[in-house]
């Protein structure tokens, strides 16, 4: 059995993206993205919670954040990816980012509640069909 890093995220973006170009024209954009879990307590209270959520995009899916803006809707299918780094202090830090491999984006906003239906930006293309899958034999 082959090991599986994946995650899905949908929510709603955080702040616009902030877009890195290296040396040798390598792009990131760095982007926050916010799930919220609304439940109702045994007493009838309403209670929330807001996780945010750090995801980077690069080279194809880099260019794709022009479209990103904050207030979105999206959904992000990616790897988690665990960083630790040594601040100014000298306290050790630890980062969890989604590295996106997909983002779906949606005109939503976060205010609104609702998905909207606007068409969806896609990173990847799926793959076509081996020619041995098609059937050209169905009755209909």
């Amino acid at each position: 059995m082959a090991d599986i890093n994946q995650v899905t995220l949908s929510g709603h973006v955080g702040q616009d993206p902030e877009i890195k170009i290296f040396e040798g024209g390598a792009q990131k954009a760095s982007f926050s993205v916010a799930t919220t879990k609304k439940w109702v307590t045994k007493e009838g209270e309403k209670k929330e919670t807001t996780q945010w959520h750090r995801v980077e995009a690069w080279a194809g899916l880099a260019k794709l954040s022009e479209y990103i803006k904050k207030g979105n809707a999206v959904t992000v299918i990616g790897e988690l990816q665990y960083e630790t780094y040594t601040d100014k202090d000298g306290v050790e830090r630890n980062i969890t980012k989604i590295n996106a491999k997909e983002i779906f984006i949606g005109s939503g906003k976060a205010e609104s509640g609702s998905a909207s239906s606007a068409p969806r930006k896609q990173a990847s293309e799926p793959a076509p069909l081996p020619p041995a899958a098609v059937d050209d034999d169905l009755p209909f």
